[in-house]
């Protein structure tokens, strides 16, 4: 099967070649032109792929007959017109094949999360996933170290958002260790009986491959886990997917998500690191230092759930 993707790959770039497409001769603005015309040509033949697939009409008795010779026709069209484009980009059949396969595990992993159901009984623990799972904490200090002792003005935003970016689009998330005690601490929670879901504030909005790259790090570590979530406010995560099962606890190591997380009433464990030890004790929020005292909390209060 992959001979078969990397031969389609092949012909279409010689075919673009053929056809003065080679993306290496053409300037940034004759591809961004040629860009423009693919994607209508593209638009196109989706369309008529959509008309060939779904010409059925609920007044019509008979249903109609789909030519799959048509239909794969009119596939190939598609799917000609989108090899172009990222050939057109640089993108190479390798890249396009981890990225089919990238997709298919965040669809298979929203499935999963979508055949999940939550009820009022539910016993129910979400953790954040940087600095409570999956230790940000080295990526961190390089940035501190970076920053050094300039003053934040724009010079300095800009380079610590251009390491960001760096490290986001470079799938620096996959290469991260696990918080100690971490992994054997959320298969205890599986093996009490607590459904685990994972809320992270990690920007998938803004960087799509952020997904991918955080499944096949929980894959990596065999990491126990229900439902993963991405939403910078975790609150509202809670009120649009969660209720109305009342989370036991809520692991979390920054100060704006736990309080916003014990307004609604979830209890917080806030787990303990150098940049949250200013937080104030207040009602619902429990400081805790390692997965040890989580497992700790958790047990001693599971009579109370």
């Amino acid at each position: 099967m992959i001979d078969m993707w990397n031969a389609m790959w092949e012909r279409q770039a010689k075919q673009q070649e053929g056809f003065n497409l080679d993306p290496k001769a053409m300037s940034a603005v004759d591809k961004a032109r040629t860009a423009k015309d693919l994607a209508l040509g593209l638009y196109e033949e989706v369309s008529e792929l959509a008309r060939d697939a779904t010409h059925f009409k609920a007044h019509i008795l008979k249903t109609p007959t789909i030519e799959r010779i048509n239909l794969a026709d009119e596939a190939a069209d598609v799917m000609k017109y989108l090899l172009s484009i990222c050939q057109l980009y640089g993108v190479t059949s390798e890249q396009m094949y981890e990225a089919f396969l990238r997709k298919s595990d965040v669809v298979d992993d929203r499935a999963r999360g979508q055949r999940l159901e939550l009820e009022t009984h539910t016993k129910l623990i979400i953790a954040d996933m940087d600095n409570c799972i999956a230790d940000l904490s080295g990526w961190q200090n390089k940035l501190n170290e970076s920053q050094g002792s300039a003053p934040m003005n724009d010079r300095t935003m800009k380079l610590l958002e251009s390491l960001k970016e760096d490290f986001y689009r470079g799938g620096g998330f996959k290469d991260l260790p696990v918080i100690n005690g971490a992994k054997e601490g959320m298969q205890e929670l599986r093996r009490l009986g607590y459904k685990i879901v994972i809320i992270t504030a990690r920007p998938y909005w803004q960087y799509k491959r952020l997904y991918a790259d955080t499944l096949a790090w929980l894959q990596q570590y065999d990491i126990a886990y229900d439902l993963i979530l991405f939403n910078k406010d975790k609150a509202e995560a809670i009120y649009e997917h969660i209720f109305p099962a009342r989370p036991a606890f809520f692991i979390e190591d920054r100060e704006k998500h736990a309080v916003e997380v014990a307004n609604i009433g979830v209890p917080v464990l806030l787990l303990d690191w150098e940049y949250n030890r200013d937080v104030k004790d207040r009602p619902l929020i429990t400081r805790v230092d390692g997965w040890g005292e989580i497992l700790q909390h958790i047990k001693e209060h599971q009579n109370d759930q």
